[in-house]
């Protein structure tokens, strides 16, 4: 069973040895490697939600609202085979893209062990600027984080689109030393077991 938080008002002085919403730092800091933090960081409506719900939940979810300031699941993530396994406790904080929230989202990803930043697939070369945006943010908030980058949306690309951006092309020349990017879509499942190989790989690196 998953459980999941909303920030609120109303939450500000619940418990924090397990999940601190109103600043965002992860978790049971008592012992800080029971638990993994995954921030994931894009554009409004990017498909950062949905990707969330279909990485944790393994459906695409049928209805779909704004995201709240931030909204975060726990989730774990496996690595090995049947003989060899290693098993992550995490929590995935999705970040709300809306400018009204930008003063938040740094709250939000402080302490992050990976960053996951989405660009939509349809937006091409605009990305990019994109990118390096959320790029800049997580390495001031959360300087040790490890970067994976998702195209998302990749359903209403034709294939010589979700190729022929140019951006992973640029991610491969600029900033590819930091991270691995996965062309996924939500509505059909595609690369989300990339994306889940590829969470599970960055934290046995760094566990």
């Amino acid at each position: 069973m998953s459980s999941c938080c909303y920030y609120s008002e109303d939450n500000k002085n619940q418990n924090s040895n397990a999940i601190n919403i109103v600043d965002g730092s992860t978790l049971d800091r008592r012992n800080p490697k029971l638990t993994y933090k995954i921030s994931i960081l894009g554009n409004a409506g990017c498909g950062k939600t949905t990707l969330m719900h279909r990485l944790v939940h393994g459906i695409f979810p049928k209805e779909q609202q704004p995201t709240p300031a931030c909204y975060c699941e726990k989730y774990t993530a496996i690595s090995g085979d049947q003989l060899n396994t290693q098993k992550f406790d995490c929590i995935i904080w999705d970040t709300a893209g809306q400018e009204k929230y930008g003063a938040l989202v740094p709250i939000y990803i402080r302490e992050s062990d990976i960053c996951i930043i989405c660009f939509s697939l349809e937006n091409g070369e605009q990305s990019k600027q994109d990118i390096n945006k959320w790029i800049i943010k997580a390495k001031i908030n959360a300087p040790s984080a490890k970067f994976l980058f998702v195209g998302t949306k990749a359903d209403l690309c034709d294939g010589d689109n979700v190729e022929n951006t140019g951006v992973f092309d640029w991610i491969e020349d600029n900033i590819m030393n930091t991270g691995s990017y996965i062309v996924t879509s939500s509505v059909t499942g595609h690369g989300i077991d990339s994306l889940s190989e590829s969470i599970s790989n960055t934290l046995v690196l760094i566990s």
